[in-house]
């Protein structure tokens, strides 16, 4: 059938033989057009589209002129990849066509193979994005002689919110999406582009490929003067954020500073405007099957739009909030309670004080909410007090399970010294030093000085002071007096040994 369609078509070629094309495109097939390759006689191979119906008929006629205009245009000549170049057209939609009723077009085949868009690899978005690019980087002139829509920033607006009212006038689109949209287009610098040609938005089949490389772009018939985002809204719904990385960074590289920042803003508007787009037309064919269709997408997508919405607005009052509320201590776990339950700690303190007949001391937590258990991590050790600032070079390691302590911002100590409290082991090597603090440390918390009228020869813990002071546990002490245990019984074990090979010797 196709073969003898093509033979109608071109009178003067000898149709040697037809095939199913490889390039499927599921737009051609939904608008009832069949694709199917050619062969003449002297071996050259021709692509051919036919289609008996209205819709398919239009699509042709529109990629006809398409390619016509395209032929005609210079600049077209220095891209990277090839176009639709028709050789004959049989128009159905005429009285005397030489193929009744259907539309018949022929034009030159195109190597390479036609892939969905949501599996393209990194590879082919970067080559896409170079095709957009390079497209994008058109001068406008040869759409507007040959009479093509062209469009400037003011009237793509001003023809957006006409619409977003009549939809909201309508009733037929979620009040959530219309009120999105309209915030959209107030957004600072949205408009600040200038349009320039477009394909028109590219859908699966339009692009062929050899390996990753871009052999042609077809479908052109919907091109026009208008903004770039158009041809970009598809990669949301076909691309996840890698595969869009991709593409938009060799975008990028070909438009250079004509990039403007907003675009994949307005890209994404672009498609959802599309979405409800396809209800909307729907809806005037009173087509029941895609109503169904396109509403379910339309309640889907202002579903999202207002989870969205409701998302960003607690954000801000958030934000609002922390802005205008006065400043205030901190609202960690250690300063709130080190500063809200100073007196409960010294009753507590007081408390272990005469309960604790050991003569250990133990930092007590009791009356802390968010208590992580026993803060002597040290093996019950005395504490003692060094009244010397802690100027310490080394690493200062938090407890795991804890947070270290802050001073809230704006209170100012009155004491030029800040006292500390250590953990010293008992049997230290060097407990003689015990009023320095050690280099390894473990900050846990801030205590105040205690009072001089103590009668139990061991400091006590207060809790009065609004600035925590910081308790030190001397590690490397521990780790020293180890070490000198350690190395001496090296030192035994290496005079036996030369004692034993003496012996052997004599």
């Amino acid at each position: 059938m196709i073969a003898a369609l093509t033979s109608a078509a071109m009178p003067n070629a000898a149709i040697a033989g037809a095939r199913a094309s490889e390039q499927t495109n599921p737009t051609d097939e939904g608008y009832g057009v069949d694709h199917a390759v050619v062969q003449d006689a002297a071996g050259k191979l021709y692509d051919v589209f036919a289609s008996n119906t209205p819709e398919g008929r239009k699509r042709l006629a529109g990629r006809v002129r398409a390619a016509q205009t395209l032929s005609q245009a210079r600049e077209l000549g220095g891209l990277g990849f090839a176009v639709d170049s028709i050789v004959a057209f049989s128009n159905g939609d005429l009285k005397h066509s030489a193929t009744g009723d259907t539309s018949v077009l022929v034009a030159t085949h195109h190597v390479g193979q036609a892939r969905p868009l949501e599996l393209l690899t990194l590879d082919d978005c970067s080559s896409v994005g170079t095709a957009l690019g390079a497209i994008h980087r058109l001068r406008p002139d040869f759409l507007q002689e040959a009479g093509y829509p062209t469009f400037v920033t003011g009237q793509i607006r001003a023809q957006l919110t006409a619409w977003i009212k009549r939809l909201r006038q309508a009733g037929h689109v979620p009040q959530e999406i219309t009120t999105s949209w309209a915030n959209i287009l107030e957004t600072d610098g949205l408009w600040s582009f200038s349009t320039c040609p477009v394909h028109g938005g590219l859908r699966d089949g339009d692009v062929l490929f050899s390996g990753s490389s871009i052999t042609a772009v077809t479908n052109w018939q919907d091109m026009q003067v208008n903004d770039p985002a158009r041809d970009l809204a598809w990669i949301f719904a076909k691309l996840d954020e890698n595969h869009r990385n991709a593409l938009l960074s060799a975008y990028g590289r070909m438009l250079g500073n004509r990039l403007d920042d907003l675009i994949m803003l307005r890209a994404n508007l672009w498609l959802q405007m599309e979405q409800v787009g396809d209800f909307i037309s729907a809806l005037n064919k009173a087509d029941n099957a895609k109503i169904m269709q396109f509403k379910a997408q339309v309640e889907r997508l202002a579903h999202q739009l207002g989870v969205a919405t409701a998302k960003n607005r607690v954000q801000t009052e958030t934000k609002q909030e922390s802005k205008d509320r006065p400043q205030r201590p901190p609202s960690t776990i250690t300063v709130g309670t080190l500063l809200n339950e100073s007196e409960r700690r010294r009753n507590a303190a007081a408390q272990q004080n005469d309960s604790d007949t050991t003569g250990e001391r133990h930092v007590d937590a009791v009356d802390m909410d968010d208590s992580t258990g026993d803060f002597d991590v040290t093996g019950s050790q005395p504490v003692r007090k060094t009244k010397e600032i802690v100027n310490d070079a080394t690493e200062a390691f938090v407890p795991a399970g804890a947070q270290p302590s802050q001073a809230p911002s704006g209170n100012t100590n009155e004491h030029e010294a800040t006292s500390v409290s250590t953990f010293i082991p008992e049997h230290s090597a060097k407990e003689r030093h015990e009023s320095m603090p050690s280099s390894s440390t473990m900050v846990i918390s801030r205590l105040e000085t205690a009072d001089d009228n103590d009668d139990t020869n061991e400091e006590s813990i207060p809790a009065s002071h609004s600035e925590a002071a910081t308790v030190l546990i001397p590690l490397l002490e521990r780790d020293e007096a180890t070490m000198q245990k350690a190395q001496a019984q090296i030192n035994q074990w290496e005079t036996e040994d030369a004692t034993d090979e003496k012996l052997r010797v004599e």
